[in-house]
């Protein structure tokens, strides 16, 4: 199993209530506010403003060997999704000023172990360029707890 979020990640160097720009850039779409110093979860201070746009979640089953990881239905579908919210924001995103916001595409995914990497596609990519953003990527590879060959030997034995 795998799992995917994609989401436009936007560092404000400056306080949360000017964020004019980033407002008008995003054109109205629902966005969360995470503001210096506020308190999250697990009782974490909040380091720096942050916008984020979720742009797709989604989850697929894919057997390595036998499939090309990337290319599914569902992904293909969670790509279009993504293209489709950035292209019109593109020119936008390029035009923030970088000493003030830091954009960037953020890709987080959770793996199974034997999953490998995962593809992006040149529209992906593409879009990323146009709109002068860094793609940041996160992968988290899940290691299925197996018992280690001692532990066996010593639990065969008695």
């Amino acid at each position: 199993m795998s799992r995917y979020a994609v989401s436009l990640r936007i560092i404000g160097e400056d306080d949360l209530e000017n964020m004019d720009e980033v407002t008008h850039v995003l054109g109205g779409t629902s966005c969360q506010f995470f503001k210096k110093g506020m308190r999250r979860r697990g009782g974490r201070i909040q380091p720096r403003n942050v916008v984020l746009l979720d742009l797709a979640r989604w989850e697929e089953e894919v057997v390595y060997w036998e499939e090309d990881p990337g290319s599914s239905a569902t992904t293909e579908q969670s790509w279009r999704q993504v293209l489709a919210t950035l292209a019109p924001l593109a020119n936008k995103l390029r035009s923030l000023d970088r000493s003030l916001y830091h954009p960037a595409l953020y890709i987080s995914t959770i793996r199974d172990y034997y999953m490998g990497g995962f593809g992006l596609s040149s529209d992906v990519v593409a879009i990323a360029y146009e709109a002068n953003l860094p793609i940041d990527i996160s992968i988290l590879v899940d290691i299925e707890d197996e018992a280690s060959p001692e532990t066996e030997e010593t639990e065969s034995s008695e």
